[in-house]
């Protein structure tokens, strides 16, 4: 399992455990969308890009990024488990 996949597998873990979703987005019509949508305790929503170690969103990718974040959505981009600890605790702490 590469990288990703395993930060990915982490990240759907650590949200799921906690009672909430993390959803795999596969938008066929629209390029650049983030990885997962996680709806979290209280009606939050965070989209989250994951990466592998080291590697960064394409510029379409942060394109999609800029006009979620313009809607008001939370938008994350994680390459470890330590981010995805640090997202938890950011997101599970408000």
């Amino acid at each position: 399992m590469n990288d990703e996949k395993i930060v990915e597998s982490y990240l759907r873990n650590e949200v799921q455990k906690r009672g909430a979703e993390c959803i795999k987005i596969e938008c066929n019509f629209m390029i650049g969308m983030p990885d997962r949508i996680c709806t979290l305790p209280n009606g939050k929503v965070v989209w989250v890009e994951v990466k592998a170690k080291g590697e960064k969103p394409r510029k379409i990718q942060l394109f999609c990024h800029e006009k979620l974040r313009e809607a008001g959505q939370a938008v994350e981009v994680v390459d470890s488990k330590e981010q995805v600890d640090e997202l938890i605790a950011k997101y599970y702490a408000r």
